[in-house]
């Protein structure tokens, strides 16, 4: 087998500068492998990230890509260097090509770790309630059903008259306001066992829907822990990119999302 050489990209207006010159770092360095000569399945491989660096900067839909990074980069709370592309970048081969801990274990090993953590999080769930180690705050039964509810906080708790500070659904909700912990350990415990994650892990080496379900899954993560929000829009531009003949279209990609429980 002889080494396939690789056209010389032409780089769409709007990349940035990052983008090509990691384009022709991976170029150079595929010119001057010779894997294709010790190992021809490993340089098919290595030619196909080659070829998916290279869409970064030639496909029509990443300029549009680089252009809304930019501006969520720029919109970041923390911000502490000038704007880059290696993050994002990084989750897009992150979503390619990396296993998830799932993806590392064989079939046998996930069923034993996967009851194990069940067992674990059951067995924490009845410590924390045996030794009263658990969130003391709670809700009273006087609702508004439009905005929340009161919470009985410790100090109150022998009383039935006396009210905490109001909390939002919402707030009940993100800050586990008046939830208590052993009873979330105990029914996340059960939505586990009950849904079987372990039976199907979605990882790099998966094909077809499920792949694409492991790329939208893993740049929702990275897009949510960095910008804090999934943007569905933006995942379903590079999702189209390199599943081109898959759904990708936004609705989608949300739908996804939400079944994901991310």
């Amino acid at each position: 087998m002889e080494q396939i050489s690789i056209p010389r990209p032409v780089i769409l207006p709007g990349i940035p500068e990052e983008i090509h010159n990691g384009i022709q770092c991976a170029i150079r360095e595929y010119c001057e492998s010779d894997d294709w000569v010790a190992s021809p399945e490993k340089w098919k491989q290595f030619k196909v990230r080659v070829e998916n660096t290279i869409l970064l900067g030639t496909h029509h839909e990443m300029p549009r890509v680089w252009k809304e990074v930019f501006k969520l980069e720029s919109q970041r709370i923390n911000r502490t260097s000038h704007f880059s592309t290696s993050e994002f970048t990084r989750a897009i081969d992150s979503g390619l090509y990396e296993e998830t801990m799932w993806g590392w274990l064989t079939p046998k090993a996930r069923a034993t770790k996967h009851a194990q953590i069940i067992h674990t999080m059951r067995q924490l769930a009845k410590d924390i309630k045996y030794y009263d180690l658990d969130q003391r705050e709670r809700i009273t039964n006087f609702f508004n059903l439009s905005e929340g509810a009161h919470v009985l906080p410790e100090s109150d708790l022998s009383s039935t008259t006396a009210f905490g500070p109001f909390t939002s659904y919402k707030d009940m909700y993100d800050n586990q306001t008046g939830i208590q912990i052993s009873d979330l350990l105990q029914k996340h415990a059960d939505k586990l066992e009950h849904q079987k994650r372990h039976l199907a892990p979605l990882t790099s080496k998966t094909t077809g829907e499920r792949g694409l379900l492991h790329f939208i899954r893993t740049l929702a993560i990275h897009n949510k822990e960095r910008y804090g929000q999934h943007h569905g829009a933006l995942i379903s531009r590079v999702a189209s990119v390199y599943f081109p003949d898959a759904e990708t279209e936004p609705e989608k990609i949300r739908a996804s999302i939400h079944a994901l429980n991310l």
